[in-house]
């Protein structure tokens, strides 16, 4: 408005000077000529003034103008100023923003990969942790397997020992039965009249038969016992470990329940820094966006400054074009008071950014806060992950302490191998003694047999001598008979008066005699037929016979009280005194037959010498095994 009212009066004083100019001519053509100089003096001067006037003017508004431009010039380099402070200000907001945002990125990814390590690390120690359990699961099976087959080996041995042993004792008895085979044959051969005191020898003799049965029994208990072991190692092993390995298997899920609740919320958080970064990258290009039309905005202005030079260069040239630029310069200045105002609300939207800057800054230390969580939890994880540390080292120690017990076990048993190699070699002695004794007493009995049928001959020589005299016998016989029918219990005192024996070989003859009870009935009708049907002694001999005829009677009362026995096998839980001592009285009398004391004999040795074979040839077998 003030340049309107300028303006307006440059051109009242224009149209006044043009007023004047034609009325001054109009006085000088009308004047006369003394008047035309004072006329056309103050004419000029008039004019002069007004020029005076209209240059003074002129000058103002160019002043006026001039220090407008300098107005418009401070406030554009005001707002330049301010756009690049606000510029800066941004790139500078921006950049602390990235700063932050790539330091919690790059926080973020180190406690990613702390904590990925630290699962890496559980996982693979749980994996080692397994592996252990299982070696020491497997070494304590196989542990427990070696102590089953080194007690089974053990008691194998100890069974062939007690066989053996038995098997020994067995030999020995029978080695000690032939030496009273030979004493009771030397003694036959040396009385006469020993025709009834070979029953007891023989008796004796088939005591020996009596064991095959009862070592067969043996071995088929030991079969048995055999079976049930291996039973025993098919039954499938219980292992004690089993509770921790269950512990161990929950403490397992639970870390992976835990590290999957981790991972979920690595996943939770990687999503919300994705959507962070994508909203500021779309602020950036936002504020890149603005920062190009500003510069464009300050190139135009620039422009516009560049053509107000050139046109205030140019001002003595025209007024008019003074007038235009000035009207160009108001329309400009209004742009730019829009302008101005645009850049206000631009103001005011970036005070909300800020805000909204501020309000994610305050997020980031929400985010950092929780950072700060995570690492709590890492630190607890690691020490989580030393408690684990101890624990293996605990495991160690005991796999080391078991070790230990290991190689004890392994001394152990070496020493029991070493035992039981000794044993073995203890059982082939005995199996190479046994053979010895068998061949021994194979020899022995071969020796018998010939003595046998030498003295059967000479028996039968006898015999030939006897049946001359058969009447004088069957009446010493009869009166035999009559002596024991009366005199019973004096024998039975003069069977107990006879010299003991030892205890282990009564109670052995006992059982044997119950065993063999058939073939001892046999025997004794046989030596009563050969007692039947022997002739009657001399007179000479009638005087001497009676005591030896006592004896002989004594002998058959015991035999027959032996022979009358239940041939039950007693259990190993009975007394063997109480079968020894308990002998029931004679009921019967058994029959006599036509057999003669010598074919008995020789078919007793025959026996006898079969049953040495069987024992040798076991005895080889077992050398061999």
């Amino acid at each position: 408005m003030m340049f309107n009212g300028l303006l307006v009066s440059g051109d009242s004083d224009n149209s006044d000077g043009k007023n004047d100019s034609s009325g001054a001519c109009s006085l000088m053509d009308s004047a006369t000529g003394s008047c035309e100089a004072n006329a056309q003096a103050s004419y000029y001067h008039n004019k002069l003034v007004s020029t005076l006037q209209i240059l003074q003017n002129r000058e103002e508004t160019i002043r006026v103008q001039a220090e407008s431009l300098a107005v418009a010039e401070e406030r554009i380099s005001a707002l330049t100023e301010r756009a690049a402070e606000l510029r800066r200000d941004l790139e500078r907001k921006s950049k602390e923003e990235v700063e932050q945002q790539s330091d919690m990125m790059n926080t973020l990814q180190s406690n990613l990969s702390v904590i990925e390590d630290l699962y890496r690390e559980c996982f693979y120690e749980t994996a080692k942790q397994e592996d252990l359990i299982d070696l020491l699961r497997k070494s304590y099976l196989d542990v427990r397997l070696m102590d089953k087959q080194k007690a089974d080996q053990i008691g194998r041995l100890q069974n062939v020992i007690n066989a053996q042993k038995l098997s020994l004792d067995k030999c020995q008895e029978i080695a000690l039965e032939v030496d009273t085979l030979k004493m009771e044959l030397s003694n036959f051969l040396g009385s006469p009249t020993s025709t009834n005191n070979d029953s007891g020898m023989w008796e004796r003799c088939e005591e020996s038969f009596a064991t095959a049965p009862e070592v067969h029994e043996e071995l088929q208990e030991v079969m048995e016992q055999l079976l049930r072991l291996r039973e025993l190692l098919n039954d499938p092993c219980t292992c004690g470990l089993q509770n921790e390995i269950r512990r161990l298997k929950q403490k397992n899920e639970a870390l992976q329940s835990e590290t999957t609740e981790l991972w979920q919320r690595n996943s939770e958080l990687e999503k919300q820094l994705q959507a962070k970064s994508e909203t500021k990258d779309n602020l950036e290009k936002k504020y890149k966006e603005e920062v190009k039309t500003r510069e464009e905005q300050l190139k135009c202005v620039r422009r516009e400054l560049a053509i107000m030079l050139e046109s205030s260069k140019d001002q003595a040239i025209t007024c008019e074009q003074l007038t235009m630029q000035l009207r160009q310069t108001e329309e400009l200045l209004a742009d730019k008071s829009e302008e101005l105002v645009r850049m206000q609300q631009q103001c005011d939207t970036q005070q909300e950014t800020i805000d909204e800057l501020r309000d994610e800054a305050k997020r980031t230390e929400e985010l950092y806060k929780e950072n700060c969580k995570l690492r709590g939890e890492v630190s607890s994880l690691s020490a989580q992950a030393a408690q684990w540390r101890e624990q293996l080292a605990a495991s160690g120690r005991r796999v080391r302490k078991l070790e230990t017990k290991l190689r004890q076990a392994i001394d152990c048993y070496s020493e029991k191998e070493n035992n039981a190699s000794e044993l073995q070699l203890q059982l082939e002695q005995a199996h190479a003694r046994g053979a010895a004794l068998c061949g021994d007493v194979r020899r022995v009995l071969c020796a018998l047999r010939h003595w046998a049928r030498r003295s059967r001959d000479a028996r039968r020589e006898q015999e030939n001598t006897i049946k001359e005299k058969d009447e004088v016998i069957a009446a010493l016989q009869n009166r035999l008979q009559s002596r024991a029918d009366n005199d019973m219990p004096c024998l039975c005192t003069g069977a107990a008066q006879e010299p003991p024996r030892s205890a282990s070989s009564r109670r052995a003859s006992c059982s044997r005699l119950e065993a063999g009870r058939p073939q001892f009935l046999t025997t004794n009708e046989n030596e009563m037929a050969t007692c039947s049907s022997a002739p009657t002694p001399p007179r000479r001999l009638f005087r001497k016979k009676p005591p030896y005829g006592v004896t002989s009677c004594k002998g058959t009362r015991w035999f027959c009280e032996a022979t009358q026995q239940h041939p039950e096998r007693h259990d190993a839980s009975q007394d063997p005194r109480d079968s020894y001592c308990e002998m029931p009285e004679p009921t019967t009398t058994s029959t006599m037959g036509n057999v003669s004391p010598t074919d008995e004999l020789f078919r007793r040795m025959e026996n006898l010498s079969d049953a040495l074979a069987d024992g040798y040839r076991r005895w080889t077998k077992s050398d061999a095994r």
